[in-house]
């Protein structure tokens, strides 16, 4: 049995194949059937509604043992934005929620 032992991925953001940005500044990423939604620091430019795009999830695992340690990608495809929403909050880092459809 594996686990997951980090709190959030990193995100490459690939379009018709090629990389274009990759997102260290996760804060947090939920993925249900139809939607991903994503909150980071980085404001990215060239990512505007309507914008097309697959994503490579790329965390750590470890064992039960937490002895081996295992670099893990998944690939997220065909998602399109929808949203761009700014944030600011006095209790954490300011930011950028970006809501994709799949």
């Amino acid at each position: 049995m594996k686990f997951a032992c980090d709190f959030v991925p990193d995100i490459v953001v690939l379009k018709d194949g090629e990389e274009i940005h990759k997102i260290t500044s996760v804060q947090s990423y939920e993925e249900t059937e139809d939607r991903v939604i994503v909150k980071f620091v980085e404001n990215i430019d060239d990512i505007k509604k309507g914008f097309t795009c697959d994503f490579k999830l790329i965390y750590n695992v470890v064992d039960q043992n937490e002895q081996e340690k295992e670099e893990m990608q998944e690939d997220v495809k065909d998602l399109v934005l929808v949203y761009k929403n700014k944030y600011w909050d006095i209790e954490r880092v300011p930011g950028f929620e970006y809501i994709f459809f799949k």
